[in-house]
């Protein structure tokens, strides 16, 4: 697969990257990998919150009086910065009403799911490629749990949502953030960016059908730059060991970006898969990678790993792909 020309290569030079990141101060002190330990017990504390916020209204209130009254009273105020202590001990600055920072700011994690499977999955020094870093929740996990000898690539590319996630993140020596688009292609793209409280949405592809246009405002789509991460991984000696993607039904041309290092690293994948009104999204990456000799794995609602059985239509599906 071709690399994209010598213009587009400098987009990942040190001096290009460390332009596009703000000197700030850090977020928190490196530390260790989490050792075993420290992840049975956040395992534990993921599953206690998955517990406490299912149910009703009135039982939640019973269990977390503090959290919901909390955010509840965020949430009658003008959106505003706040911050976010995290289950396994960081803090970071959200954004409310923004309904990941809603997430985050209530019950100090978001996605369960997903956080399970890094926890399990995600070894110490192992290097993370984090597609959609959004503020950057998942790049501070994977920070946490590679350890200062592991690394984290973070790509995000929306200003606003880059600003919070490098603010967030600091100057931590062991992660590189990227402000741009991952794609099929290497150049420039355009791009939704739905400001600061709908930038979960924020994307190539139209998210109307899952933004309330009631809440909703109309904001010019933008130019953002764009590479494949076959690019990137080959002009910067990268060597995954794991790559989560979430980027918004964009996860195909994604993968398709990445057929050269998903054969020669053979790294775990995590994509949430969610379909378009005209296009399979789900079925086609599902597709793509058992053909690359990976298979779909999900967890079940007891908590175990399966095998993912097929489905017709996907919608916020999150499943962990690894090497047959």
């Amino acid at each position: 697969m071709p690399h994209g020309s010598s213009k587009t290569n400098e987009l990942f030079t040190d001096a290009a990257l460390q332009a596009d990141a703000p000197r700030c101060r850090r977020s928190g002190p490196d530390r260790p990998a989490a050792d075993a330990a420290d992840r049975f017990a956040w395992l534990r504390s993921v599953r206690r919150m998955r517990r406490a916020r299912t149910g009703s209204r009135l039982g939640k209130l019973a269990r977390m009086p503090g959290r919901l009254l909390r955010t509840r009273f965020a949430h009658w105020v003008a959106p505003h910065e706040a911050t976010a202590k995290l289950f396994f001990g960081e803090r970071m600055r959200v954004f409310l009403p923004e309904p990941v920072s809603h997430h985050l700011y209530t019950y100090g994690m978001f996605e369960d799911d997903l956080t399970t499977i890094l926890l399990e999955h995600l070894r110490p020094e192992a290097t993370l490629i984090d597609v959609g870093a959004h503020f950057g929740y998942y790049t501070l996990l994977g920070l946490r749990l590679v350890g200062e000898s592991g690394r984290v690539h973070a790509f995000e590319p929306t200003p606003a949502t880059y600003d919070m996630l490098a603010r967030n993140v600091g100057d931590r020596a062991n992660v590189r953030l990227v402000r741009q688009a991952v794609f099929s292609r290497n150049g420039t793209l355009r791009f939704n960016d739905y400001g600061r409280v709908f930038s979960a949405f924020n994307g190539y592809t139209d998210p109307q059908t899952r933004i309330d246009p009631r809440n909703s405002r109309a904001y010019p789509p933008t130019i953002v730059a764009c590479c494949t991460l076959d690019a990137y991984c080959d002009q910067n000696g990268v060597q995954p060991d794991f790559i989560k993607i979430d980027a918004e039904s964009a996860e195909f041309d994604v993968l398709q970006g990445a057929e050269n290092v998903l054969q020669a690293s053979r790294p775990a994948i995590v994509v949430e898969l969610s379909d378009l009104p005209d296009q399979p999204n789900g079925s086609r990456c599902i597709d793509y990678l058992t053909r690359l000799g990976y298979q779909a794995l999900e967890y079940d609602t007891t908590g175990r790993m399966r095998v993912h059985p097929p489905r017709d239509e996907y919608h916020n599906t999150r499943l962990l792909f690894l090497s047959a």
